[in-house]
């Protein structure tokens, strides 16, 4: 790109006032030593612009050294170490993202400092100087003594491409724009190694469907909420109970999206259940109990209560459990009810589960 290129370039991120006085700072700061050409493509540098920058998508294994800018989508872990002379050294790694698609990069030393200390954010946008090297999970960027990192001024909007989630099969990695329609609460549980871990599960919704989503770690911490909206990049498929579901841990970007997702459940008339699926009735409550409450084996208290929903001809059992059980203290004979995401039993009989959820209508 000429000079007269680069400046209808900038002229889409910045005003020309701004830019104008920016060429007259640096012409200032280097006393004389650059025209205004030359102040052009420094400043063109500075956005991100120059001819130089790669995108993501075009590195390959061929590539050196490398320039590219990009926003941080997430920090996936800082962490120190001895080499072998005995000298201490830290490495960061980081997914980052540009508007053509995104790659892992490698922080050493003072570099992984600045992650560290929160100086270099998820969010925030730079331009990367670094080396391209083949890692275990395909190609990364090690930025260390030789290499630098400039923040930059424009954020970088990185590609974002949803796929449906009727789309999803085990083994993928992919971006999903989902809406939260249900949530559990975190709750821990025992590793093998005897070490304690964190999980919390999701039911999550666009316009092609819904899939069970389990959350690790600190992305179980998030602050989320029933109807939140969410853009999630490079989540993995794997294949849960008798159907794909998505797994989310503290390396998965998710954010909390203003964007609209409609999503309405597909009712399985009573009629038509089967047992050891899980589906979303309706009907109008023709039998209720009183809640109680019981002794788990593990010591924790659990509450239970039955409802018998009628469809039709159609007069069917439904237990609910915990939370759900809360629900027959507002309930009446007559009352229309939905409950989305319970299973069917033997009997057939209907049962709450940590995902479900029970609502009048």
């Amino acid at each position: 790109m000429d000079s007269e290129q680069l400046v209808s370039r900038m002229l889409e991120l910045i005003t020309e006032q701004e830019l104008e006085e920016r060429i007259r700072q640096k012409v200032e700061s280097l006393g004389g030593l650059c025209d205004r050409d030359t102040a052009v493509l420094l400043i063109a540098h500075e956005l991100g612009l120059d001819e130089n920058t790669t995108a993501l998508s075009e590195l390959d294994q061929h590539s050196k050294s490398v320039s590219f800018s990009a926003a941080v989508l997430s920090v996936l872990s800082v962490r120190t170490f001895s080499r072998d002379d005995g000298s201490p050294g830290m490495v960061a790694n980081l997914l980052v993202g540009d508007e053509s698609g995104t790659a892992r990069v490698v922080l050493w030393d003072e570099l992984a400092e600045l992650v560290k200390s929160g100086k270099v954010q998820v969010g925030m946008s730079y331009v990367f100087s670094g080396s391209v090297r083949e890692g275990r999970g395909g190609l990364e960027v090690h930025i260390g003594r030789w290499g630098n990192i400039t923040p930059l001024s424009r954020p970088i909007n990185p590609l974002f491409e949803p796929a449906p989630l009727s789309s999803l099969r085990a083994g993928m990695e992919v971006d999903v724009l989902a809406r939260v329609v249900s949530l559990a609460p975190p709750r821990a549980f025992s590793r093998k190694d005897g070490t304690e871990g964190v999980m919390r599960e999701a039911m999550l919704a666009d316009e092609s469907g819904c899939l069970r989503a389990v959350l690790w770690g600190q992305a179980a911490h998030m602050q989320l909420h029933r109807g939140d909206v969410l853009e999630i990049r490079r989540a993995r498929v794997r294949e849960g109970r008798g159907s794909p579901e998505l797994h989310l841990d503290a390396s998965t970007p998710i954010m909390v999206s203003d964007k609209t997702v409609q999503w309405q459940p597909t009712i399985t008339p009573l009629s038509e259940l089967e047992v050891g699926g899980m589906c979303c009735v309706q009907g109008v409550v023709s039998g209720l109990g009183d809640m109680r409450t019981f002794t788990r084996k593990d010591g924790t208290e659990g509450r239970m209560a039955e409802v018998y929903l009628s469809e039709g001809e159609v007069r069917m059992r439904l237990v609910l459990w915990d939370e759900c059980a809360e629900i027959v203290e507002k309930l009446d004979f007559g009352d229309a009810i939905r409950v989305l995401f319970c299973h069917v039993r033997e009997g057939p009989e209907l049962s709450t589960t940590r995902l479900s959820v029970v609502e009048c209508i």
